[in-house]
């Protein structure tokens, strides 16, 4: 004989909200450059763009994958996602200011530089102390 147990409302607070929306966003960028990056092929091949089209598909579907899966896992509530949105935003970042300073051959690649490393950096604080919080206070997640 089985039990109806009824199902409680997970309720999401506005930290959680916040990183959903934020590691969302970060997935579509990035296959947005993936996409980009197949359909103006030829083009970007014609401009000579360095270091080339399939750079750009590539790294635009690592990030892709790697954001959407975090989303999956903050969304499931487990705490491997927000690890994972912890070590894909560092690694992006990282991986970014690489490919600034030593891959990028546009001459306005470090043109706004201070802006953007600021941005970057509170981007980061941002994330640690969400995901601090939703780990101490708001963890209630099936894994936390």
């Amino acid at each position: 004989m089985a039990v109806n147990i009824p199902r409680q409302h997970v309720r999401r607070d506005w930290r959680r909200w916040v990183l959903l929306g934020g590691m969302a966003w970060f997935a579509l960028s990035q296959a947005m450059r993936l996409v980009q990056a197949v359909t103006l092929w030829p083009w970007l091949i014609e401009v000579q763009v360095q270091p080339g089209p399939a750079y750009l598909a590539v790294t635009g579907l690592i990030w892709a994958l790697a954001g959407g899966v975090g989303v999956v896992g903050v969304w499931q509530r487990q705490r491997w996602g927000l690890r994972l949105c912890e070590v894909t935003l560092v690694a992006w970042s990282a991986w970014n200011w690489l490919d600034r300073l030593w891959v990028s051959s546009s001459p306005t690649a470090l043109w706004n530089w201070p802006f953007a490393l600021g941005f970057n950096l509170v981007l980061l604080l941002v994330l640690f102390l969400i995901t601090h919080a939703e780990r101490t206070i708001g963890g209630r997640g099936k894994d936390e």
